[in-house]
């Protein structure tokens, strides 16, 4: 995301994490523009729209965590990001290692930050694909991302419940308002919500937040929305 006015109708909804993406082959490119102080971002400041109607239609503090969407990008321009966009998460999509995340933590905490949360991406096409987590063991949770075309998602079931691992998971997948029945079927003891994109847009970058709160809706009581 990164339309400020829709950031704010999204995060009024109570989702959890907002996503920025930060590699330039992404359509939803958030770029960083030229000013005489330097570089700085594009994007509206979020900090002061932490905020979320309660059931009474009073403004109480709402906060969600930023997080970062990498792909293949180089150290220091995931630094730079991490300190100008104030992220809590930063969410490696491309082929990273195992070793590069402990680079980016032992260079980030305590010294830049005092925490960051590191989020592995694993697509996931078949049964074997679920067991890539394990080159990753030092994330701190993982994006199972389901990458076949199928319409009836009931293959993955199976799939995410033989994850064993420690570390908590997000699941994508190209979700819209008609797979929240299916989504209330992970039962999976580290599962923590799903991540929405391309299902909910209705022109690129621009969430439709009517067909996001029904979603929000019929999922209450699940943990984590995370919108990007």
């Amino acid at each position: 995301m990164r339309d400020s006015n829709n950031i704010k109708a999204v995060t009024a909804l109570g989702v959890d994490m907002i996503g920025y993406s930060f590699y330039q082959s992404s359509p939803r490119y958030v770029s960083m523009i030229s000013s005489r102080a330097g570089i700085i971002p594009d994007y509206a400041d979020t900090d002061d729209i932490r905020l979320r109607k309660s059931g009474a239609g009073d403004c109480v503090v709402r906060p969600f965590l930023k997080v970062g969407v990498f792909k293949d990008d180089m150290p220091q321009s995931i630094l730079t990001r991490v300190v100008n966009y104030s992220l809590d998460c930063i969410q490696l999509d491309g082929e990273e290692s195992s070793v590069m995340i402990d680079n980016l933590r032992r260079t980030l905490c305590p010294d830049i930050v005092d925490e960051i949360t590191i989020i592995k991406t694993i697509r996931i096409s078949d049964a074997a694909d679920v067991n890539l987590w394990r080159r990753y063991k030092n994330a701190d949770m993982f994006l199972f991302k389901l990458s076949r075309d199928d319409s009836d998602k009931s293959f993955f079931l199976d799939e995410l419940n033989a994850y064993d691992g420690d570390a908590p998971f997000l699941v994508a997948g190209g979700f819209c308002e008609k797979d929240a029945e299916w989504i209330k079927t992970l039962k999976h003891p580290k599962f923590e919500g799903v991540s929405v994109s391309t299902g909910f847009e209705k022109e690129l970058a621009l969430k439709d937040t009517d067909a996001l709160e029904r979603f929000v809706i019929q999922l209450k009581g699940n943990n984590i929305f995370r919108d990007e």
